[in-house]
């Protein structure tokens, strides 16, 4: 194991978590990140009040499907939160152009006013690792996200804080790859390929002295992109690490 690898792979957690912050900021001017549980939670389960009308919902008490004025599939996903008579629901499938299906049965009935949420919950956390993810983002403290999470919220969430700009205009619009966004999630994609082959879910790392140069090149490429702002200070850390390595080898 090389040490100059594993001192420069250690910058990888706080780089990500820097520019997750970024994205989040930039997703959501009006609810920026804070690192307490406020924005674990508007991460994980959304925001508190239904402020987007979605028509209007029709009820039988004891049943789990309910009728819906509006064709709710391009606004509505499985699992996203649906409010309505007092009550806040998880939507599950089907969802079709006149009903949907909640997670609970109503013990009321009627028609009601429904709202969505203008930050909507995550919907994309793996089965295996919601768990984990849930118990790590509801605290908000970034410090204790890994590489694993930190690489999911930011490029498969369902808050898509790196939405390729053709899919955002045009819906259902396959990714461009040209964009910033798309070049982003490559860059990402490229330090995940490296923990995944070379060192591992964990928040600091080490692997193997001939991928040192390999390892080096990925995080520079990120931070040219994505944190250009620390291009220098990057450069001229890695450069001291190496520097430290050498003189400690001799």
């Amino acid at each position: 194991m090389s040490s100059s690898a594993a001192s420069v792979l250690d910058l990888v957690p706080g780089l990500l978590r820097e520019y997750f912050k970024e994205r989040w900021d930039a997703t959501y001017p009006a609810a920026p990140w804070h690192d307490d549980a406020a924005s674990g939670s508007l991460f994980w389960n959304g925001s508190q009040a239904g402020t987007v009308p979605l028509g209007q919902v029709t009820i039988t008490k004891g049943s789990g499907k309910i009728g819906t004025s509006e064709d709710l599939r391009g606004k509505l996903c499985a699992k996203d939160t649906i409010l309505f008579g007092g009550l806040r629901c998880r939507v599950l499938e089907p969802i079709t152009k006149t009903s949907l299906t909640v997670n609970t049965k109503p013990e009321i009935e009627g028609t009601f006013d429904a709202f969505g949420l203008e930050i909507r919950c995550e919907r994309n956390a793996p089965s295996n690792m919601a768990g984990s993810f849930e118990k790590h983002v509801l605290p908000g403290n970034l410090s204790s996200w890994d590489i694993t999470l930190l690489l999911f919220a930011l490029v498969n969430s369902s808050h898509q804080l790196l939405q390729c700009t053709a899919a955002q205009q045009e819906p259902g619009t396959a990714k461009c790859g040209e964009c910033y966004c798309c070049k982003a999630q490559a860059l990402l994609t490229n330090i995940r390929n490296l923990r995944n082959n070379d060192y591992g879910h964990v928040q600091q790392c080490g692997i193997k002295a001939e991928q040192s140069e390999k390892a080096q090149n990925i995080i520079m490429a990120f931070v040219k992109h994505c944190l250009p702002h620390k291009e220098s200070a990057i450069e001229k850390q890695i450069g001291d690490l190496g520097n430290l390595n050498l003189t400690s080898d001799i």
